[in-house]
């Protein structure tokens, strides 16, 4: 059946007077509904288009009186014989476990994938690895209903759902030895309805992350290592003392204080790109890497003991040619540069500077050529713009 926007318009009303008409029921009889049925109802709204404030609104008075014990009651397995590591991911669900083949990916392939990534950027400073060991712990753990509904948390400038009330979870985790002789934990939850939510560090031990299944049984986020190892990987940098260098749905990195030009988009921190329009293009894991900020952070990098020479060059390409590339750099222990294009003279100052150039081709190359005790370096960026 194909349903035009007045029907689903009149469907959508329907299913929100059914879910707001049975909530004073639903406290009369504490169990009235499981949290099977709630999120039943909740993807309804969902399908039918309702906004995020009344899916949550009807979520959470249906939540309230939720009674979990019809369902797989929480439970935590004690094993003392099983060695711990250093960084454990632990699956969490609302009654329906997460299927197998998309934990054998996480486990499998993006969480080596994020442990050979943080091993090489440790490797790149000169560092040992953070990680002892990571692992994946057996089963599912299934949350009653008491730690389904964690409130809201305003992120990047928007305010988000939080689908598990963490600190009661966090208490419950606790008591199962191997998660507490941990390092790090990271908690995956699954659910099978759509929410708008974000992956968020609750402390210097764990983080949160969510894997949705939509109606037509597709995963959000999608299910590659581009997602889910950038993911695994800009988590656990928090826990090590990163912070985010980004912020807003749309902006690209934050500015760096010290050069007053945006943050490295590369950083695994912010992993923002300008696309010149006043939004970002996000690059590919494999791509990404521990700056210099970043690494000062977490105790990889001293600017004050370093004596290397640097040069940090971005440039926001423009949607059109005609319009201005906006460029900016920060050098750090040089004597002297010089920029190369076909018109040098950008190029002014020492140890940073900005300046917002037309661009006149659509592909164009600017260079920084410095010197140094230690003899020449020279960093490059491109821009393309569209005809």
């Amino acid at each position: 059946m194909i349903l035009t926007r007045t029907t689903k318009r009149y469907a959508l009303g329907l299913i929100v007077l059914f879910s707001v008409s049975i909530i004073p029921i639903v406290a009369q009889a504490a169990s009235a509904l499981t949290i099977g049925q709630v999120e039943a109802v909740v993807g309804l709204l969902q399908a039918f288009g309702a906004d995020t404030d009344i899916v949550t609104s009807v979520r959470t008075a249906l939540m309230t009186s939720v009674n979990p014990s019809p369902e797989k009651s929480t439970s935590i397995t004690q094993n003392k014989t099983v060695s711990p590591d250093g960084w454990v991911v632990v699956f969490t669900d609302r009654g329906i476990p997460i299927p197998q083949g998309v934990r054998s990916f996480l486990c499998d392939t993006a969480l080596p994938s994020a442990v050979e990534w943080i091993d090489h950027q440790a490797a790149l400073r000169n560092k040992a690895s953070p990680i002892s060991g990571a692992t994946c712990l057996d089963g599912n753990i299934t949350l009653s209903g008491d730690m389904l509904n964690g409130g809201t948390i305003l992120a990047e400038g928007s305010t988000f759902n939080l689908p598990i009330e963490a600190k009661t979870v966090v208490n419950l985790l606790e008591r199962d030895d191997r998660i507490k002789a941990a390092q790090f934990v990271t908690i995956i939850h699954y659910m099978d309805n759509q929410l708008q939510t974000v992956n968020f560090d609750y402390d210097s031990k764990y983080d949160f992350g969510f894997i949705q299944k939509s109606l037509l049984g597709t995963y959000y986020p999608e299910l590659t290592v581009d997602n889910y190892s950038r993911q695994l990987s800009h988590e656990f940098m928090h826990k090590l003392g990163a912070t985010d260098k980004y912020d807003g749905p749309t902006a690209a990195c934050l500015i760096n204080p010290r050069s007053g030009a945006q943050y490295d988009g590369y950083d695994i921190m912010c992993h923002r790109i300008p696309d010149g329009t006043g939004g970002y293009l996000t690059p590919h894991f494999s791509k990404l890497e521990v700056s210099d900020s970043t690494a000062s952070e977490i105790e990889w990098f001293s600017y004050a003991a370093s004596n290397i020479p640097s040069i940090n060059l971005y440039a926001t390409a423009p949607a059109t040619m005609g319009q201005k590339t906006d460029i900016t750099w920060l050098i750090e222990n040089v004597s002297s540069c010089t920029g190369d294009t076909t018109d040098s003279s950008w190029f002014v100052s020492i140890p940073s500077g900005s300046v917002s150039l037309v661009q006149n081709t659509r592909n164009q190359t600017y260079s920084i050529t410095c010197e140094s005790s230690s003899g020449s370096i020279t960093k490059s960026v491109s821009v393309t713009a569209q005809n």
